[in-house]
């Protein structure tokens, strides 16, 4: 509030020199002062520090300068050179801006004021519960020592673990190795058996061929019988016409036989009758 009070005083000593005419000589005053004694603001006993938030330092910027003035110990009194104002109007403008100003100073400083009411209720808030807080301690105190049990337990169980795990491991390499001589051993089964079977493929493919060869020689061969069959067949048909040609000439030999015969007989007949006739 001592910079409230200065900024009073200064604001209540601008409007002494602000007269009718805006003349300080003519409002001489009537108690044996000077000017210069009026416009001088006395010093409080104790500096009294305000707090202020960043955004008043455009508001408040004249007041700092009169409270650094007012903390400092050997500093000589504040003494405001007076100005005379051109008119009442512009001294009537500036008594209001300043006035405003203040009013402005005094409604932050309340709001911060019911700021630190309220931080006081809470941080008060916040002790209470500190206090309920710390009834709890030994029980807190009791849970951490079970978790620091359970966490022994557990370090134990792990070692354990660790143990049946390291062992269980060397079982599992042991069964590895095995089961690797035993893949190896089948690999070299399996690849004997390929060899056996690509050697068999060739015997197959070899095989095939010969018998491949072999049906186109029966194929041959059946060809061959074909013609034989063939030749036969036309050696029969040979033989047929032949014997019928045979049987032809046979029959015409018989006829002709038979006709030698007639004629022979009846020549020998004419004979015997020429001969008889000339017995006779």
């Amino acid at each position: 509030m001592g910079v409230l009070n200065s900024l009073a005083r200064l604001f209540g000593g601008s409007k002494t020199p602000g007269g009718a005419n805006g003349s300080t000589e003519e409002h001489a005053p009537n108690n044996g002062h000077t000017v210069d004694d009026r416009i001088v603001a006395p010093l409080p006993e104790h500096p009294v520090a305000v707090d202020v938030y960043t955004e008043d330092e455009d508001v408040i910027g004249d007041a700092d300068m009169v409270q650094a003035d007012l903390e400092t110990p050997d500093a000589a009194p504040l003494v405001l050179t007076a100005t005379t104002p051109k008119n009442r109007q512009e001294l009537l403008n500036e008594l209001r801006k300043n006035y405003t100003e203040v009013l402005g100073l005094v409604r932050k400083v309340d709001t911060h004021l019911d700021e630190q009411s309220h931080r006081a209720d809470r941080l008060l808030e916040l002790a209470e519960r500190s206090s309920r807080q710390m009834d709890i301690l030994p029980e807190i105190a009791e849970q951490n020592r079970r978790v620091a049990d359970a966490l022994t337990d557990l370090v134990e169980l792990t070692r354990d673990a660790r143990t049946r795990n390291e062992a269980a491991t060397e079982r599992l390499t042991k069964t590895a190795v095995q089961q690797l001589e035993t893949a190896q051993r089948q690999t070299s089964a399996l690849q004997n058996v390929q060899a056996a079977m690509h050697r068999s493929s060739e015997a197959s493919a070899e095989m095939a061929q010969s018998m491949g060869g072999f049906g186109q020689t029966l194929g041959e061969m059946a060809g061959s019988t074909r013609d034989l069959g063939d030749t036969i067949a036309a050696m029969r048909e040979t033989d047929a016409e032949r014997e019928a040609e045979l049987a032809r000439l046979v029959s015409n030999s018989q006829k002709w036989l038979v006709a030698a015969v007639v004629f022979s007989g009846l020549i020998a007949v004419g004979a015997l009758a020429l001969v008889l006739n000339n017995v006779l």
